[in-house]
């Protein structure tokens, strides 16, 4: 299985193609928010939200922008520990895998849902405008702490 962990960031780089994009992954059990990278992966741009569990839309997505593997977000708990919302990850990420077969690496995600919330509260868009954007800020911010933690390993 190409899943990988912190540790494995280099194994996970090899696997991708280049000039290729990434895409970002938020998880939700309602909504799930979508980034992607530049061909360069240099920095990341909000892209979408879909329904949960939208394999059918994340695989025309992977086609119309040639998407060559995911950074999905990990939601460890503030002092590292997996708790049930990993396993919930854990599994929308198997299947994720099965469908697609691109490599996926697990971001920690810690604070991004606020880091994306605190972003958007500095706005002037409705509080259901904010609900809705907030996934896709999420996948953005879980994808840009990656290409962070990429350019500094």
């Amino acid at each position: 299985m190409m899943i990988f962990r912190q540790q494995d960031i280099q194994d996970f780089i090899l696997q991708l193609k280049p000039n290729q994009p990434i895409m970002g992954v938020d998880y939700g059990e309602k909504r799930i928010g979508i980034a992607k990278t530049d061909r360069e992966r240099i920095f990341s741009n909000p892209l979408c939200v879909i329904n949960n569990p939208g394999f059918k839309e994340i695989k025309e997505l992977i086609l119309k922008e040639r998407i060559c593997g995911f950074i999905v977000g990990y939601p460890l708990s503030m002092d590292g520990i997996e708790g049930d919302n990993c396993k919930k990850v854990q599994i929308y990420t198997n299947k994720l895998f099965e469908v697609t077969n691109l490599p996926i690496y697990l971001q920690d995600e810690r604070l991004s849902t606020k880091a994306a919330k605190n972003f958007l509260n500095e706005s002037y868009l409705s509080r259901k405008e904010k609900d809705f954007l907030d996934n896709k800020i999420a996948a953005s911010i879980i994808l840009e702490s990656f290409l962070n933690f990429m350019r500094n390993s």
